[in-house]
């Protein structure tokens, strides 16, 4: 049996004997599912933007200090409307089913709702950096959200072909007019409504009560690092779906020294470097 093989039954093993799954899903996750920020889904939907600013990708355009806020909305408004209808994913969507019968919990980086879309149970997901479905007050003048799909939709549909939408349209506080900001924590002051917190209180709960218990963390590009957790955690597993150029070794310098140093724990982490996809359905091979 090849190294590969071998890592594979491996896994296979862990996952029939364990007790829980917690899956920690990054943009690598999205991007091998068919979110590539750098490919077709970008090249299709952001021609326009393209060729007037020279973006290589879709982070560009949210960053970029546009002259217009009508223009800056303009692309938002599309960056997020490419997400909202992507359909659900052929490996999210495999994932699933390789967990869908354990005591699995989800935190994830990525907004692009893929867990929600693929039969994920809503309740056992943690978007920790938000959501692209609604927005807040740049000012933070109060603690609510605003829905932000409906107006989507429409900047979207009105967006003219200097890739402006209408100044009615750019986002107003209702409460005091400042601008508004997105609900994600790439902006300032995010705010933790009652919703992220219980998720977040969830993830908490689901990995303190496991502590002790067998379980397997299934980490899909480097949405957190679970080094120290698996150091702490004698019953505890990591396994690691990584970049070629995301080894080990990139984690922080001090817990990969103490890290190293631990046997014990080294011997309860599987790294994987080759396409997500292929490694899942050889492991659905038995289902």
């Amino acid at each position: 049996m090849d190294e590969l093989s071998k890592k594979i039954q491996d896994l296979k093993n862990l996952i029939e004997n364990t007790d829980h799954i917690l899956i920690a899903g990054g943009e690598y996750l999205s991007e091998q599912a068919g979110l590539d920020i750098y490919g077709k889904m970008f090249t299709d939907n952001f021609q326009d933007f393209i060729e007037r600013y020279d973006f290589t990708n879709m982070y560009n355009g949210t960053f970029y200090p546009y002259k217009y806020s009508e223009e800056k909305w303009a692309y938002l408004a599309r960056y997020f409307y490419v997400y909202l209808h992507f359909e659900g994913t052929r490996l999210y969507k495999k994932i699933y089913k390789l967990v869908e019968d354990k005591d699995y919990f989800v935190i994830t980086t990525n907004f692009d709702e893929q867990f929600y879309k693929t039969g994920f149970k809503k309740s056992r997901v943690y978007a920790s950096n938000g959501d692209f479905r609604h927005l807040q007050c740049k000012k933070i003048c109060s603690d609510e959200l605003y829905d932000f799909v409906e107006l989507i939709e429409r900047m979207v549909k009105q967006t003219d072909d200097e890739r402006k939408i209408p100044r009615q349209l750019v986002p107003k506080c209702p409460k005091c007019g400042a601008s508004m900001d997105l609900h994600l924590t790439t902006t300032d002051n995010f705010i933790k409504d009652p919703n992220w917190i219980k998720q977040h209180e969830k993830y908490g709960r689901f990995t303190n009560k496991n502590k002790d218990s067998k379980t397997l963390v299934l980490q899909f590009g480097n949405p957190k690092t679970f080094e120290k957790t698996i150091m702490e955690n004698p019953k505890w597993h990591l396994v690691r779906f990584i970049e070629s150029k995301g080894r080990l070794e990139n984690i922080g310098s001090s817990i990969f020294k103490s890290f190293r140093k631990n046997n014990e724990a080294l011997e309860r982490i599987i790294t994987f470097e080759e396409p997500i996809e292929e490694i899942i359905d050889q492991l659905l091979k038995k289902y």
